[in-house]
C-alpha cells in the first residue's frame, strides 16, 4: 500500500486533478471557481473507493451513505487544500507529497484508530464498527490525525526543502520554461 498510493494512486490524481483540470477549470471559472469544481470532483471521484471500503467491513450494517457523505466531504476539502498548496507554490511536487502522506499515515494508522488498515487486512480485512455513527467517528479520527501528521511533515519538509534550495529557480531558467 505504501508502494502503490504514491504510484498508483497519488501520481494519477495529482496530474488529473491539480495538473490538467485545476488548469482548465481556472481558465473558464476563476481561481475560486476552478479550485471549488476540481475539489468537488475530486470528492467525487472517491465514491466507489468508499463503497468497496463500506462493504470490505464485515461487521458493518446498514446504510453505506454516512461512508459516502463522509468520504466524498473530507476528499473534497483535501481538495481543496492539495489545489491551494498546488497553487501558492507552482508546483505539483508538493501536494503530491502531501498527498501520499496523508493516504500513507492513513493506511498506518488506521488500524489503531478501528479502521481497516494492514493489520486488518493481515487479519482477514475484519474491521468491527458497533453502528454507522462510531465508524463516521473513526474515519473523523483518522481524518484528523492524518491532516495533523502529515500537515506538519510537509511543512517541516516544505521548509527544508526551500531553505536548501530556495524554493525557486533562477528568473532566467524560468523564462527558458525550466522551473521544476
Amino acid at each position: 500500500a505504501l508502494v502503490d498510493i504514491p504510484i498508483g494512486t497519488v501520481l494519477i490524481e495529482e496530474f488529473a486533478f491539480r495538473g490538467v483540470m485545476l488548469a482548465l477549470t481556472i481558465d473558464m471559472f476563476g481561481t475560486l471557481g476552478g479550485v471549488a469544481l476540481t475539489s468537488f470532483l475530486f470528492g467525487l471521484w472517491h465514491i466507489s473507493p468508499s463503497l468497496e471500503m463500506h462493504e470490505s467491513h464485515n461487521a458493518t450494517s446498514g446504510s453505506a451513505i454516512p461512508t459516502v457523505l463522509s468520504t466524498v466531504l473530507f476528499t473534497g476539502l483535501g481538495g481543496v487544500m492539495f489545489a491551494v498548496l498546488r497553487l501558492y507554490t507552482s508546483s505539483l511536487f508538493p501536494p503530491s507529497a502531501l498527498h501520499w502522506a496523508m493516504n500513507g499515515t492513513g493506511v498506518v494508522v488506521a488500524p489503531f484508530l478501528g479502521g481497516a488498515g494492514i493489520v486488518d487486512y493481515a487479519n482477514g480485512g475484519v474491521a468491527i464498527y458497533p453502528g454507522i455513527l462510531e465508524q463516521v467517528i473513526a474515519q473523523a479520527k483518522g481524518v484528523g490525525v492524518t491532516i495533523v501528521w502529515s500537515g506538519v511533515g510537509s511543512a517541516v519538509v516544505w521548509f527544508i526543502v526551500k531553505l536548501v534550495t530556495g524554493g525557486r529557480v533562477k528568473d532566467e531558467i524560468e523564462e527558458e520554461g525550466l522551473d521544476l
